[in-house]
């Protein structure tokens, strides 16, 4: 028994940024090489910065809640938002060519 009870936070942990993370209106977008896509951060958080994991392949820069994705190159990237309170969440990004 002590052993099954041992197992039950294991099962049940989660992170705990899972309910604060940043959240968005879509959680990918495609864009051509030459291009912009917007997402827009759906959070009541006063700022937040925004990051490429590949800035040779999408760039990324934000205006209040708009992030504006533009493909540099083909290929994918994940964009990497951060809140204030220090609250994340990624966007995937794939850059396809013109």
């Amino acid at each position: 028994l002590l052993c099954s009870l041992a197992l039950i936070p294991a099962l049940y942990s989660c992170d705990k940024n899972d309910d604060n993370s940043v959240k968005f209106d879509k959680s990918s977008v495609s864009v051509a090489v030459g291009k912009t896509s917007k997402v827009t951060i759906n959070g009541t958080e006063a700022s937040y910065t925004a990051v490429s994991s590949d800035t040779t392949i999408a760039k990324a820069t934000i205006a209040a809640k708009e992030i504006t994705v533009s493909g540099k190159k083909e290929g994918s990237a994940i964009v990497t938002v951060k809140a204030k309170s220090g609250n994340t969440g990624k966007v995937a990004v794939t850059v396809t060519k013109n």
